[in-house]
């Protein structure tokens, strides 16, 4: 989590306005399996690894955005963070600080899944994971 500045927790607070959210810290290699790939991989990877190697801290956190597919599961419809994520991998993070958002639509509050399924288009669309805890704000940087 070092690698990302306060100011990235607090723009999560403002971006999740409306939501059901939370911000939970996920394996790096999880939550690439969660995510699909986009084209540009190499360029966005490029400039995501020159921000790390510049000692700069990471403006915003990823996220991932589920949509509920029955009571118990949501799946990933859209991401963001991946060139990060792999960055952060390469250089040996573990864990990445992960936004989730649980509905597309602001005020219309979804109850959390048990189980969360990798984007349609992910290498392995069947992947799935536990929803994963809450990360406690006591734990998020200092200001």
């Amino acid at each position: 989590m070092v690698r990302f500045k306060q100011a990235a927790f607090a723009k999560a607070i403002r971006l999740a306005k409306g939501r059901n959210w939370l911000i939970s810290n996920i394996p790096v290699d999880t939550f690439l399996r969660l995510a699909a790939k986009h084209r540009g991989e190499h360029y966005y990877k490029h400039t995501a690894q020159k921000v790390f190697d510049r000692g700069a801290y990471f403006r915003s956190l990823p996220y991932l955005e589920l949509k509920a597919i029955s009571s118990e599961d949501a799946v990933v419809c859209r991401h963001n963070g991946r060139h990060r994520a792999m960055v952060l991998a390469k250089a040996g993070f573990v864990d990445v600080p992960v936004i989730l958002y649980m509905g597309v639509q602001r005020k219309v509050k979804q109850k959390w899944p048990e189980r969360i399924y990798a984007q349609s288009s992910a290498e392995d669309p069947e992947f799935t994971i536990p929803l994963p805890p809450r990360l406690d704000p006591d734990h998020w940087p200092e200001p």
